[in-house]
């Protein structure tokens, strides 16, 4: 599990790549060919792909 500072949660959504990065930075993931998002909302899927991270829609 990761913990994510909350300064990261105030900024837009736009910003989720760089959530994303501390995320794999956090875990010392190199390999981002072995990750997948998968998210709830339209920016999560676009913090992905600026990531270059294959990601899955989900909807509730």
């Amino acid at each position: 599990m990761v913990r994510i500072p909350q300064t990261l949660f105030h900024k837009p959504s736009s910003h989720v790549d760089e959530v994303i990065s501390y995320a794999l930075e956090s875990c010392n993931i190199l390999e981002k060919s072995k990750v997948i998002i998968i998210g709830d909302r339209e920016h999560d899927i676009i913090g992905a792909k600026k990531s270059d991270i294959h990601s899955i829609g989900v909807l509730f």
